[in-house]
């Protein structure tokens, strides 16, 4: 995956150093960050992280939807928590959309009208892109994709 890491357990390693500095300030800690659905990564990881002693603390499971059509990401999302696992006794972990980057209006309306009922969060990916990053993603400088936001806002919120 696309992530800076060689391979999964090293993630895992840095993950397991690391979250618990994150929630020991009440924050909670999202895994796996993985560019497009792999299913073999996030399954792996949820295996290492339960497995280790002391267990690291895992609110939940994300991703990047990259290369996946809009009418198929919110069942990424389901396959996501699934492979992500369930322990003994505890509900299935929730995934999050960590970053949502579509060119076209509609596909960013209908992107996040169905992962509204897959992910607690979505992030969209960017309200104005940055030096260096392809502006075809920003919301600022595309009103089109600006107003397929708030259409999605009011479909999933009306009256608010």
């Amino acid at each position: 995956p696309s992530n800076g890491f060689a391979n999964v357990q090293s993630y895992a390693a840095y993950y397991e150093r690391v979250a618990p500095i994150v929630a020991s300030f009440g924050v909670p800690v999202i895994t796996s960050g993985t560019s497009g659905k792999d299913l073999p990564w996030t399954a792996t990881l949820a295996a290492i992280l339960r497995a280790g002693t002391p267990r690291a603390p895992v609110s939940g499971y994300g991703f990047h939807p990259y290369g996946i059509a809009p009418e198929n990401m919110a069942q990424a999302t389901f396959e996501v928590r699934r492979v992500a696992g369930t322990p003994a006794g505890e509900s299935p972990p929730p995934a999050y959309v960590t970053e949502i980057a579509q060119e076209r209006a509609a596909d960013l309306y209908a992107t996040i009208v169905d992962l509204a009922r897959a992910t607690p969060t979505m992030t969209l990916y960017e309200y104005l892109p940055q030096p260096g990053e392809d502006p075809k993603y920003g919301l600022k400088n595309n009103p089109a994709l600006y107003h397929a936001v708030l259409r999605a806002w009011v479909t999933l919120h009306p009256g608010g």
